[in-house]
């Protein structure tokens, strides 16, 4: 069915539950403005609305495999996804047509003055995912509905996590954009995601990426760029990127459901001992993309 601004309260069976999409009716009628209309679909638990010329869809089962949430399609302008036990996930498309009505006027600002379309674009879909995430985790988990131009993207600006995202929430969000697509995931507590699309890596990185967990027999079978994102989601876990060597983290298995199992160096134990360390890691790889998610 399609729903319009006199249906504001339908809600909508997600895995046997009623759950009501809408809280406000006046943050209602401005959100679909900003969606434009909202559609019913008969399958799995998943609501779609146009945007952008595009769909969105939010997906919430739980007894869905993480491989479904997502599905990494540069088609779909835009797809968010809540996990069953963890973190809101957003996949945007580069190519995404009006990520203009997103963004605060400090961030259109700094989007304007980025000199590179390619990077200009990554970095708007960036945002959109972040924000969508943090939008999407915090009406689920909240009740709450923010505009996504209220929600900034910051980084920290010195110290071993300058650059990590942070929003003005207690939430932890992560970005990545790599191909056409951005993802980004937002916890409650630190999260980290990492994105990569399937590519030839030189020599020198493949023997780097790849001897150090040998005797594996599932773990062998994990390609470079799968490795690579795994390294990379744990890195941007505890804020630090490629402030550390990957190789501090060390690959030690890989299930079939996509969880996988590491071990951090001597360097790295240091720096995050006084964190909070994961509890879960995930990662899938499709025939164009690998995708890490620690959290």
């Amino acid at each position: 069915m399609i729903v319009d601004s006199d249906e504001l309260r339908t809600s909508y069976p997600w895995n046997q539950q009623r759950v009501n999409i809408f809280r406000n009716p006046d943050e209602d009628r401005a959100h679909l403005r900003r969606l434009g209309t909202i559609r019913q679909q008969s399958v799995s638990g998943i609501v779609s609305g146009r945007i952008d010329n595009g769909t969105i869809q939010i997906l919430e089962n739980s007894k869905m495999p993480l491989r479904e949430y997502c599905m990494l399609d540069p088609a779909r302008p835009l797809r968010i996804s809540h996990t069953a036990d963890g973190p809101t996930i957003a996949v945007v498309s580069i190519n995404l047509s009006a990520p203009a009505p997103h963004m605060s006027a400090a961030e259109a600002a700094h989007a304007a003055a980025l000199p590179i379309p390619k990077r200009r674009a990554q970095w708007l879909a960036g945002r959109v995912a972040a924000k969508h995430a943090v939008q999407a985790y915090r009406q689920k988990h909240f009740g709450l509905l923010d505009a996504t131009s209220d929600i900034v993207v910051r980084t920290v600006d010195t110290g071993p996590r300058a650059g990590m995202p942070v929003v003005d929430s207690s939430v932890g969000i992560s970005i990545s954009h790599s191909g056409g697509l951005a993802v980004a995931a937002c916890a409650s507590d630190p999260v980290g995601i990492d994105l990569e699309r399937n590519r030839t890596f030189s020599p020198l990185l493949e023997a780097e990426l790849g001897t150090a967990e040998t005797g594996h027999s599932r773990l062998d079978t994990m390609g470079t760029p799968l490795r690579w994102v795994c390294r990379e989601a744990v890195l941007k876990y505890f804020g630090f990127g490629l402030r550390v060597d990957p190789r501090e983290v060390r690959l030690t298995g890989w299930r079939a459901d996509g969880a996988f199992r590491w071990t951090a160096g001597p360097h790295l134990r240091s720096v995050a001992a006084a964190g909070r360390w994961p509890r879960r890691a995930w990662a899938v790889e499709s025939a164009d993309y690998s995708l890490a998610l620690v959290w």
